[in-house]
């Protein structure tokens, strides 16, 4: 897989995508014995897990990848203090999505969310009740990005709803469409990208 890692890396960018992974942070995992690995809790406060774990993103950084989903992460105050240090040594063109988002990491990285629908009510939802977070989180920091996993099986909404895509492009969150669907939606993805986004990507409105 290492062997092959450039030329994948090469032609996803030549396809116009960004390659990106799933890391977890708020873990370390460590030589246990010759035979098993260990995980441990990453503690902020240690120079030397900092270093570590800010090593590994530099070294996977250095090899193409430019966005990061950051999983089991955000929420805890050695989580934002550690957010802080990687975006110091990260600058700012690597793209992260903290899966457990609030205000005070808001500044250091993107919110990862998802979006559901409440049956009973017909209405779109959050996960995890994010809905006034997202409005909160324009407020307190102007240009803050957020990506959302479409969880809304399209098929039971009722006749003439507002399409989840529609939703997440009104609220400012840029949508995440599963590879086995992207021909299917394409053609919505565009029209929507051109109505919400500028030429550079920019919020129209």
């Amino acid at each position: 897989m290492e062997q092959r890692l450039p030329e994948l890396i090469t032609n996803f960018v030549k396809a116009g995508f960004r390659p990106g992974l799933c890391a977890r942070p708020g873990q370390l995992a460590t030589l246990g014995d010759w035979k098993t690995d260990r995980v441990l809790r990453f503690n902020a406060a240690d120079p030397d897990h900092l270093k570590l774990m800010g090593d590994r993103f530099h070294r996977i950084i250095s090899q193409g990848f430019t966005v990061f989903y950051l999983d089991s992460f955000g929420s805890r105050l050695e989580e934002v203090r550690a957010m802080a240090y990687f975006r110091k040594r990260m600058g700012p063109d690597i793209q992260t999505f903290v899966e457990h988002p609030c205000d005070m990491v808001l500044p250091c990285s993107g919110a990862y969310m998802e979006l559901q629908i409440d049956e009973k009510t017909n209405r779109y939802h959050l996960l995890w009740d994010l809905e006034q977070f997202w409005q909160i989180a324009q407020w307190l920091a102007p240009g803050v990005q957020a990506v959302a996993a479409n969880r809304v099986d399209v098929t039971k909404l009722p006749k003439d709803f507002e399409s989840p895509y529609r939703f997440l492009f009104r609220n400012h969150i840029t949508p995440l469409s599963p590879d086995w669907r992207v021909k299917k939606e394409a053609a919505e993805l565009r029209a929507l990208t051109d109505e919400f986004l500028t030429a550079d990507g920019k919020w129209k409105k």
